[in-house]
């Protein structure tokens, strides 16, 4: 037995390396057949730009929006915008539920929308979007769906995502696709919650085609009543978002999508499929958390906390707000921006309400210069060769547009 055992192992072995031998030669064949895995073109930019004595130059040419008088053009606590073609300026207004469009020349022009269920009606309303013809889009995340408007106010058609839980921008691209940020809840109780958050481009039944970025979350509460408990809870929350990297993500003019995780100064552009084509780098000194920025956070939180909570908690808040656990370092950037020829702007921080620290870097992703701009960092675009931003003065938010300049461009 032990013989033939043996025997046949040694005809096995020699079958074995008979085989292997044009089974080899047949793999290596189907290797040099099989696509090389594209090699993604990486920009890798030093500290200092290319033209470090450069500096943009903004001027202010027109302001939206007023304190008190025209009810036309008064906006709420949270506005977003948006700037067509022809120059025309679209204001979305959190607070009262509608559209307002107004002409190059700050003109008022029109009302899309308004509180209400029914078509072309909100109950909440986020940033104003085009689509590929040119029309208007919406998300309205309290009745999960996504209005569509002619730039005229026409009301056209609606989308619904009942089972998404969208969590930031959504970008409608020109093969149907969606691109958005979308928390997956896994668990959600008075102990607290965990979920992912999500970067990704979707299909148009809301299925994922590919994902850009995944993070995971976890904030555990007491459950309590009390105002201790209330206090840790708010302070767990707070600590959460306090100087962390976070994603940031946009659809260009051209298609392209930019992707960014402020963790590192990186930026990825992808195609409108979602695949890789170039990635932009710059080489940063890390920027400590100062006590002045943790004093700014925290008069943001107050001010926000204090919106939504009842009076009886504003102790509670107070005691959070000496509960937060801050990062020592701030994250590479705040976020970006593409203007319409392809140049990026990187918003790095803003100094004060009206005061931007800005990379600039060109459509290959060369690092050009670095502005301090006396503009906000709020919402800020570059449209049709002027930047536009969204200022906040005396309680009241207005859009303010800038004719802008690059000495020596």
């Amino acid at each position: 037995m032990k013989y033939g055992r043996n025997l046949l192992l040694l005809l096995l072995a020699c079958a074995s390396v008979c085989a292997g031998l044009p089974a080899t030669e047949k793999a290596r064949e189907q290797e040099s057949a099989r696509p090389k895995a594209v090699e993604v073109p990486i920009i890798s930019n030093p500290r200092v730009p290319k033209y470090p004595s450069r500096r943009i130059a903004f001027k202010e040419d027109l302001t939206v929006g007023v304190k008190e008088g025209d009810e036309n053009s008064m906006f709420g606590e949270r506005v977003y915008f948006n700037v067509d073609g022809d120059g025309n300026i679209f204001v979305t207004d959190w607070d009262r539920k509608r559209i307002q469009k107004y002409g190059p020349d700050g003109k008022y022009l029109l009302t899309i929308g308004r509180k209400g269920q029914g078509p072309g009606e909100f109950q909440n309303v986020w940033e104003p979007e085009f689509d590929k013809e040119g029309n208007l889009y919406v998300v309205d995340i309290a009745q999960k769906r996504i209005s569509f408007f002619g730039r005229d106010g026409r009301y056209l058609r609606q989308i619904g995502f009942p089972m998404v839980n969208i969590s930031g921008s959504l970008y409608f691209d020109a093969l149907g696709y969606f691109l958005m940020a979308v928390d997956e809840i896994r668990e959600e109780g008075e102990q607290g919650a965990r979920w992912d958050s999500v970067v990704g481009l979707y299909d148009d039944k809301f299925q994922p085609l590919e994902v850009f970025h995944r993070e995971s979350h976890e904030i555990k509460t007491s459950g309590g009543q009390d105002e201790d408990s209330i206090a840790k809870s708010l302070a767990a929350s707070m600590s959460d978002s306090a100087f962390k990297p976070a994603p940031h993500y946009l659809l260009a003019p051209d298609g392209e999508i930019f992707f960014g995780f402020s963790r590192t100064y990186e930026i990825k552009v992808y195609s409108l499929e979602g695949k890789p084509v170039r990635i932009v780098r710059k080489d940063y000194d890390p920027a400590p958390v100062t006590a002045q920025d943790k004093e700014q956070f925290e008069d943001i939180q107050r001010a926000e906390f204090l919106r939504f909570l009842p009076a009886k908690a504003e102790n509670a808040t107070k005691k959070a707000l000496r509960l937060i656990l801050y990062p020592k370092y701030k994250p590479a950037y705040q976020s970006f921006t593409v203007a319409d020829d392809g140049w990026l702007f990187v918003i790095v921080e803003n100094r004060g309400s009206e005061t931007t620290v800005l990379d600039v870097f060109d459509a290959e992703g060369r690092y050009l210069a670095r502005t301090e701009a006396p503009i906000p960092s709020e919402g800020l675009r570059f449209k049709n060769g002027k930047a536009y931003a969204i200022a906040t003065k005396e309680g009241f938010k207005s859009v303010k547009r800038y004719t802008y300049t690059v000495p020596g461009n």
